[in-house]
C-alpha cells in the first residue's frame, strides 16, 4: 500500500470514529449499498473508485467500535447539524503529526449518505498535507445471496468476503 492511500485509510476511518461518538446520526439502511470514493491531495492523482459494501447493523457497529478504540487519543470533537447536514470537526495526533479533519455530512433518510472531508497534517503525514475526500453511499436493496454482512464487491465483479 503506497503511503499516501495509508493518509487516505486513516482518513476513512476517522470518519467512522466521528459517526460512532455522535450517536444522532441516523442508522443506514441493512442491505447492499454503492459506495463512490474520491480521494485527492496536491501534487498527487486523483483517485475515483466504486464498490458495493453488503451491510447490517451489527456490522456497522463493529466497524465504529474499531475506529473508536483506533482513534481514543483525539480530542477536539464538535457535531453542529442543521437538518439533515452536520458539520464534523476532529483533531487526533498520529506519529508526530496533528491531523485535523473538517467532514461535511448530508444524510438523506437512511438510503443516501454523502460525506465531503477536508484533512490538514501538521507536520505532512506521509509526506501529505493536505487531503480531500468524498465519499457517496447509496442504498441499493438487499445483499445478493452470495454476500454477507461486510463482503464488499468490486468494479470488476470480484466480491471480498470480509475478514
Amino acid at each position: 500500500m503506497k503511503k499516501p492511500i495509508l493518509a487516505a485509510a486513516f482518513v476513512l476511518a476517522l470518519t467512522a470514529a466521528q459517526a460512532a461518538d455522535f450517536p444522532h446520526l441516523p442508522p443506514l439502511k441493512e442491505g447492499l449499498w454503492k459506495i463512490r470514493l474520491i480521494n485527492s491531495s496536491p501534487g498527487e492523482k486523483t483517485s475515483d473508485t466504486t464498490e458495493n459494501l453488503c451491510r447490517n447493523h451489527a456490522y456497522d457497529q463493529q466497524t465504529d467500535t474499531m475506529a473508536r478504540k483506533q482513534f481514543a487519543a483525539c480530542s477536539s470533537l464538535t457535531d453542529t447539524q442543521s437538518g439533515n447536514k452536520h458539520l464534523i470537526s476532529m483533531t487526533c495526533k498520529v506519529g508526530n503529526s496533528t491531523v485535523t479533519t473538517h467532514d461535511t455530512v448530508t444524510i438523506d433518510g437512511d438510503t443516501h449518505y454523502h460525506s465531503e472531508i477536508l484533512s490538514t497534517f501538521n507536520p505532512p503525514l506521509y509526506g501529505e498535507s493536505q487531503s480531500t475526500m468524498i465519499q457517496d453511499q447509496t442504498y441499493l436493496g438487499a445483499c445478493p445471496a452470495n454476500m454477507h454482512p461486510g463482503d464488499r464487491q468490486l468494479a470488476n465483479g470480484t466480491v471480498q468476503p470480509h475478514r
